[in-house]
């Protein structure tokens, strides 16, 4: 065994090959991220690791002096409808093999939640598109941290529409921990897309 994780991925050199299958990437991808590991002593190793799957990082972390458990993925999903229930499938597994984990999915979704959050005759909202997301959030009981400052993280150049795209998704365990997570969008700069930052310590 290279390294234990908190996501299930104890991987084996034998095990690569099916583990890799598993998150549709390369073995070569898998075993360089678990080098880089090992470079490391292994107290580190197990402080914290990360792999690759298509469409985003997942890093599993134990937290601060307290060693807290998290999983947080960081993704950016595709425009393809298919290609995105394949993703959110694949996150319904990480999510699922994390169960005492404080979960955090961040960035770019590519989809809404409701046809309010896309303004614009030049991009119509799915419908499809909408309830699948949906059903993926509430399948895995994520909670969708409200956005303050901006309605929107996504703008066309031209102007012609504009989206709430970029979000964080956190789980319950998450919110017991850090009861005041407070998510704010900025100001647009060069990107089409505006940063957002989520405050753990935020108070009223």
């Amino acid at each position: 065994m290279l390294f234990k994780g908190f996501v299930g991925d104890i991987i084996s050199e034998e095990d690569q090959e099916i583990e890799a299958r598993y998150l549709r990437t390369t073995s070569k991808e898998i075993a360089q991220s678990h080098k880089f590991l090992d470079k490391n002593t292994k107290e580190k190793a197990y402080r914290t690791c990360y792999w690759y799957m298509v469409g985003g990082l997942v890093v599993n972390v134990l937290w601060g002096q307290d060693r807290i458990p998290c999983c947080i993925v960081n993704i950016y999903a595709p425009c393809v409808f298919s290609e995105k229930i394949e993703l959110w499938d694949r996150l319904v597994s990480v999510i699922n093999q994390n169960p005492s984990a404080c979960i955090c999915v961040i960035d770019d979704f590519n989809s809404i939640r409701i046809e309010a959050e896309r303004d614009g005759r030049a991009m119509l909202p799915n419908p499809r598109d909408i309830s699948a997301f949906n059903s993926f959030i509430n399948d895995v009981r994520l909670i969708d941290l409200p956005l303050h400052g901006r309605s929107f993280t996504w703008y066309r150049a031209n102007g012609s529409c504009e989206s709430r795209l970029d979000r964080i998704l956190v789980n319950s365990l998450w919110l017991q921990r850090w009861v005041n997570s407070f998510l704010k969008g900025l100001r647009r700069s060069i990107s089409d897309h505006c940063p957002i930052l989520l405050e753990i310590n935020a108070k009223d």
